[in-house]
């Protein structure tokens, strides 16, 4: 059957070979996340700390975050938020990513898109005030 022609589904409504495409790329995405997830937590077991603090010797805009969600688990919440101020919307932000299609894309693209303008900017903001003030919590 040539590329995007038509032909009847189970439902007796119009499909094309597009969304079958369109589909394995998607299951193909979903299957690289997770594979790349769970290929990095040896990493983070054995190593424990921020690859980019360990390969690079500065801290990254989201060091202490791993210890915000320890103090978070512990019920510390005053401490959660000096190790890291944004750590409550890196969950479900990492949640929502690699399952919004299987969700049925919930969210519009331009929410999407000013959702991760937001977090970004925010991100900056909070890793800039932490180099210039020296916060030690920072410290990894």
């Amino acid at each position: 059957m040539p590329y995007g022609s038509h032909r009847k589904g189970k439902n007796g409504l119009h499909t094309t070979v597009e969304s079958k495409s369109k589909s394995n790329k998607r299951l193909k995405r979903f299957f690289i996340i997770h594979g790349v997830v769970l290929l990095s937590i040896p990493f983070f077991i054995f190593v424990y700390t921020c690859p980019v603090h360990y390969f690079l010797h500065i801290p990254c805009p989201g060091c202490g975050i791993t210890r915000a969600y320890i103090a978070m688990l512990s019920l510390d919440w005053e401490a959660a938020f000096r190790y890291h101020p944004l750590f409550f919307m890196v969950l479900p932000i990492l949640l929502y990513v690699p399952h919004r299609n299987i969700l049925g894309k919930p969210l519009k693209d331009k929410t999407e898109t000013l959702i991760f303008i937001i977090t970004v900017v925010l991100f900056i903001f909070i890793y800039m005030i932490r180099l210039f003030t020296e916060n030690i919590l920072y410290e990894v």
